[in-house]
């Protein structure tokens, strides 16, 4: 027997593969991440952005700026973060202009402010929560500087029946293990919210000039095992896919660049998360004249190609659009389109079969 909701589940995954290929067809602002602030109240050993001085706060006229700017698909997505972002001195007066617009928030966090994050998350209606969390409490707190189990579980136990999605995110680092996985993902089950996992990389906060690293290059395989523990189609694909690529055996466009705006609290637009390649910056140029400049163009042109990380935000983008593009296309258009990359190796029909799978299994 089918489940009722999986005809709905298969018609949102349509639609967002159709949203996905448009905004690159139009080449529009899909995603808009706000790093709004570099003030954090983590100690994070794989993030340094809390050392960073002088402290910087994106100015709220910039983001009035963005959002009236055309640039922008239908229904953007603001992904608000920092540093810390609850920390940013008018993060009241940022959230409710975003709420009075049609966009979807994001905002993600450190889960250290419980109170403070629960009358945000409750007074400008955010519908979607991030949580960080690396481990059980000793692990967490060699890796973050700080245990907030128990301010996170404040924040889920009082928000949780708010009609919020509210997930906990869980970062792959050689500081944690397979059992730090699995606590962390009981712990969703346990208090009823979604799970997800990145895998640590040093691109991710180059731009942040970083100081020592945990590694000095990708290792070809993933800390520890977790195939067996990972039931997601899409962060199945994500882990599974980065042996081939740490290896130098996946080659994949870098499609996200295009539809993905990263912005810094200095007013920076950056070419991506894991570059500190600047585009230009909005106390100088609206988003849009920086996003359809010849600059912009050129550097989009020339770093589809870059293939040198595997920061989540931007690669699971990647591996949607070459899994519906491989679904589709025949590989030798695709190659001549967009040159010889690895589209097979993606394995696009067997993920679409995993999803129908999942999506038509009986209750």
């Amino acid at each position: 027997m089918i489940r009722p909701q999986s005809f709905q589940l298969i018609f949102a995954e349509v639609r967002q593969y159709l949203r996905d290929l448009n905004s690159l067809k139009r080449h529009k602002i899909q995603t808009v991440t706000l790093f709004i602030t570099n003030r954090c109240n983590s100690r994070c050993i794989i993030c340094d952005i809390w050392r960073q001085k002088p402290k910087v706060d994106l100015p709220i006229e910039r983001i009035k700026n963005i959002l009236e700017d055309k640039i922008l698909s239908n229904k953007p997505h603001f992904v608000v973060t920092g540093g810390e972002a609850v920390l940013h001195p008018k993060i009241d007066q940022i959230l409710s202009l975003l709420s009075d617009h049609d966009v979807d928030i994001t905002l993600l966090s450190n889960a250290i402010l419980a109170d403070k994050i629960v009358k945000l998350v409750k007074e400008f209606k955010i519908r979607n929560l991030g949580l960080s969390l690396d481990g059980k409490p000793n692990v967490n707190r060699k890796i973050r500087g700080f245990d907030q189990n128990k301010t996170l579980r404040k924040i889920i136990t009082e928000l949780k029946d708010d009609e919020i999605n509210i997930w906990i995110n869980y970062t792959i680092c050689p500081l944690n293990t397979r059992e730090d996985f699995m606590w962390v993902k009981n712990l969703t089950k346990k208090m009823g919210v979604g799970f997800t996992a990145g895998i640590y990389s040093d691109k991710f906060i180059g731009k942040f000039q970083r100081g020592n690293k945990l590694s000095e290059s990708p290792s070809s395989k993933l800390p520890y095992d977790i195939s067996d523990l990972i039931k997601s189609p899409y962060l199945r694909l994500l882990t599974g896919s980065y042996k081939l690529w740490a290896s130098g055996n996946l080659r994949l466009p870098c499609f996200s660049i295009h539809t993905k705006a990263t912005i810094l609290p200095d007013g920076k637009v950056n070419l991506c998360e894991g570059k500190n390649v600047s585009l230009g910056n909005l106390h100088e140029q609206k988003l849009g004249e920086i996003w359809n400049s010849i600059r912009t163009i050129k550097l989009h042109k020339d770093y589809i190609d870059c293939n040198d990380c595997w920061v989540s935000c931007h690669r699971l983008f990647d591996l949607r659009i070459v899994m519906a593009l491989g679904f589709i296309v025949p590989t030798p258009f695709l190659n001549k389109f967009f040159g010889p990359y690895d589209w097979e190796k993606v394995g696009s029909f067997r993920l679409i079969g995993e999803l129908i799978r999942r999506l038509t299994q009986p209750t």
